[in-house]
């Protein structure tokens, strides 16, 4: 694990995610995306807290492979 607010992902695509853990036992996912209207940004979070991080990550690659992934 990196250490704490360094990004342990960042993916710099449409949108970018940002995947982080912060001082609080959370695990910080960040997007960035240009808005709709091309004249600004949006910027969103979720924090998952890391008692529930195993369990999102596991729905979240049961979701993949129903897609083929």
């Amino acid at each position: 694990m990196t250490e704490q607010n360094e990004p342990a992902l960042v993916i710099q695509a449409r949108p970018m995610i940002s995947v982080t853990l912060n001082p609080y036992d959370e695990i910080e996912v960040a997007t960035s995306q240009i808005d709709a209207s091309f004249e600004g940004v949006e910027h969103n979070t979720v924090m998952i807290p890391l008692s529930d991080v195993r369990e999102v990550a596991k729905t979240m690659l049961a979701l993949l492979k129903k897609r083929g992934g």
